[in-house]
């Protein structure tokens, strides 16, 4: 799940550096989604940094908070992009991998989100390219998407 706010934030930069704020996504002037690690009655454990795993907590009715869920920004994102040797594609997600080639930079638009699984198909198709990923694991995000411009997780 991610949070989208504004006014936390330039709470946040006014009083600490600007080093120690790294987001999911990088800074921009309209969003910026913080992932939750915890929730309780009036707050949500966020974290601030996702290199150093600092958290913050912000409260739960701030007008500048809105709540999403991540499957709708991967929904909605133009295509996604994998990394094949640690994220291959699969026939069914508990089927066997398939044997296509995969190049570095191919690009793959999002069909079907199940659990932890992406149905995808490869743009431009080479073939027979379409089947299923896994876009989270171990609650990280392991796909480069629209949300966080596009940059794979080294999990």
């Amino acid at each position: 799940m991610n949070l989208v706010f504004m006014k936390a934030v330039l709470l946040y930069y006014k009083n600490n550096s600007k080093q120690e704020f790294k987001p999911f996504t990088p800074l921009d002037v309209l969003r910026i989604a913080i992932r939750r690690k915890a929730v309780s009655q009036n707050w949500y454990e966020v974290f601030i940094n996702e290199e150093s795993k600092e958290t913050k907590y912000i409260w739960i009715g701030d007008s500048f908070l809105q709540r999403d869920e991540w499957e709708k920004y991967i929904r909605f994102s133009p295509y996604v992009l994998i990394d094949s040797e640690k994220n291959p594609l699969w026939e069914t997600q508990d089927g066997q991998v398939k044997t296509v080639q995969i190049s570095k930079g191919d690009w793959f638009i999002p069909k079907l989100i199940d659990g932890d699984w992406l149905r995808v198909q490869r743009k431009p198709s080479k073939g027979d390219d379409s089947g299923w990923i896994r876009w989270r694991k171990d609650n990280e995000i392991v796909i480069g998407f629209e949300l966080n411009n596009w940059v794979i997780s080294n999990k």
